[in-house]
């Protein structure tokens, strides 16, 4: 929820949000209009935001990425989140059932 929820708030007015699965990767892509200053790792931690946030004095508290990194990690999930030509894509590997 995180997530898409942030992909909408983040997203440029008008622009498409992508969610998909690729080889058992959970995609999460969105496009950003400003530059990201912040190292990807420092949007894990608690209270950051990133510019564009405070830009759109948009609402939230910074919490969300790092409680969605918790919850991964405690259900073992490997995930990353990058930057790369303006866009914010967020990825999950899903397990296979053992």
């Amino acid at each position: 929820n995180n997530l898409v929820q942030n992909m909408l708030k983040y997203a440029p007015d008008e622009s498409d949000v992508e969610i998909f699965l690729e080889s058992n990767i959970l995609i999460f892509k969105n496009i950003i209009t400003t530059e990201v200053k912040k190292k990807t790792t420092d949007l894990f931690e608690p209270f950051q935001r990133g510019e564009n946030a405070l830009d759109k004095n948009t609402e939230g508290s910074g919490l969300g990425l790092s409680l969605v990194k918790k919850i991964l990690e405690l259900h073992r999930f490997n995930f990353d989140l990058k930057i790369e030509n303006n866009y914010f894509i967020f990825k999950i590997l899903i397990k296979n059932p053992d």
